[in-house]
């Protein structure tokens, strides 16, 4: 490494571990710092890493990858559809399987807002306006609860359309814990258009609709290989950071903290590379993958355009952020100089 490049790395750790925030000029030391990390890795965020690798192996860190396969929840399979009268509806933020849902395939004529015996049901989210603009009013554990009782009642699938669709947005829940129901579910933003009736049938206001469903949810899978960089394992804590592979930014950052953590031997520093979609598992989905490591993870760090801080106690994990300002914990302030960092290392190109 360039001895100028390490020599303004030494000078913003020692403006930023003082437990404040940065200052004005400590900002000015970060943004030269990202500067020149971009003109002597060049453009290549991935060569950049490489490059830092080698710089982590001769300060005898550990480097090493990690694979990882982890089911973290579910997720729609494309197999998943929806038509009403022959015309397809597609499968999105608006109209989707309800994740409790039993995977089936069902069709047949049904009548919108009638709750007919061996049929589809076609009901509405809401009863009336005053329940959807209800804050507290606890619409999945409704629609849950209206599904099991449409199966009880032989329905043979339902599906709600939002009413008021203004009011709130609905969106699968991956990680939701219901126990599935005995027929498939679905949600759909609008409610569909009933046909003219048969001939014999003119006297009934009533238009049906021909629905056909299929729900197919699957196990949510990642499947990778985490790039890991450890500094003094051997300590009693973990301070586990993530940062996107492919960030330049947040290259900088670790260059940036590297030389702090190297002398730091009051807990570990391990800084985790994934690609972008990884940086959405749970916490503890993420850290089963280290499971071979055998590390104690008591904090944990996402690194994007601000830093997300978490502190592991008995009942979870908790956001650091949320402690009150007179905890002047050794953990608040590494949080707020990252979040500091971040805000203030943006740079012009």
């Amino acid at each position: 490494m360039p001895r100028g490049l390490f020599i303004l790395l030494l000078l913003c750790i020692t403006k930023i571990s003082s437990g404040i925030s940065p200052t004005k000029h400590s900002n000015q030391l970060c943004r030269q710092v990202q500067k020149v990390c971009k003109k002597t890795f060049t453009t290549s965020p991935t060569l950049a890493f490489k490059n830092w690798e080698h710089y982590c192996l001769k300060n005898k860190a550990l480097v090493s990858a990690v694979p990882y396969n982890i089911n973290y929840g579910i997720k729609i399979d494309s197999a998943s559809s929806i038509l009403f009268n022959g015309q397809k509806v597609a499968i999105d933020k608006a109209n989707f399987p309800l994740p409790y849902s039993a995977n089936a395939q069902v069709s047949g004529n049904c009548i919108p807002d009638v709750m007919e015996q061996n049929n589809i049901w076609l009901l509405p989210q809401y009863d009336d306006e005053e329940q959807a603009n209800d804050s507290l009013f606890s619409l999945y554990k409704v629609l849950y609860d209206r599904t099991i009782a449409a199966a009880q009642q032989g329905a043979t699938g339902i599906i709600f359309y939002n009413n008021f669709p203004n009011k709130r947005v609905t969106a699968f829940n991956t990680l939701d814990t219901h126990q599935k129901v005995a027929i498939p579910a679905m949600l759909v933003a609008q409610k569909p258009l009933g046909k003219d009736n048969q001939a014999e049938d003119k006297d009934n206001a009533l238009g049906y609709v021909y629905a056909d469903m299929q729900v197919r949810l699957v196990p949510a899978v990642y499947e990778g290989v985490f790039k890991t960089i450890f500094f003094n394992k051997h300590a009693e804590q973990t301070w586990v950071f993530l940062v996107e592979e492919d960030n330049l930014d947040a290259m900088a950052l670790t260059h940036c903290l590297t030389p702090y953590l190297v002398k730091n031997n009051s807990g570990n520093s391990l800084f985790v590379f994934s690609k972008k979609e990884s940086t959405t598992l749970p916490i503890d989905a993420l850290l089963s993958a280290f499971g071979s490591l055998s590390i104690n993870a008591t904090h944990f760090c996402r690194l994007s355009s601000t830093a997300s801080c978490f502190h592991k106690e008995a009942q979870g994990w908790f956001p650091i952020a949320n402690k009150t300002n007179e905890e002047q914990t050794l953990e608040l302030n590494i949080c707020k100089e990252l979040t500091a960092i971040l805000e203030n290392m943006q740079i012009t190109y």
